[in-house]
């Protein structure tokens, strides 16, 4: 009886430990992104390669709650000056994880 017992609670240990897991996993790989554009509706974006600038914004976040993963890549441009990388024209962005 103890044994089942203690077998069972295993189980359950390993399902919430599997669950949070994937939860995690669904929240870093997020929508991926390989090129400058403007990103318009919430959630987490993640770079895919490093992004080179043509134009003087390059990633332009116009929504709310938007999480920006770099993932390590970085975004390279010619304009030397009065660039932006990155712009927010929101609330709530997260930018995390970029080299600029």
């Amino acid at each position: 009886m103890v044994m089942i017992m203690m077998m069972m609670m295993i189980r359950c240990i390993y399902l919430l430990v599997l669950a949070s897991l994937l939860m995690i996993r669904k929240n870093v790989h997020g929508i991926p992104l390989s090129q400058c554009g403007t990103i318009s509706s919430p959630g987490t974006y993640t770079f895919s390669r490093d992004i080179f600038s043509s134009s003087t914004s390059c990633i332009i976040i116009n929504s709310d709650d938007v999480i920006l993963d770099g993932a390590g890549y970085r975004i390279t441009s010619t304009f030397e000056n009065s660039t932006y990388a990155i712009d927010v024209t929101n609330n709530n962005a997260i930018i995390q994880n970029v080299i600029i």
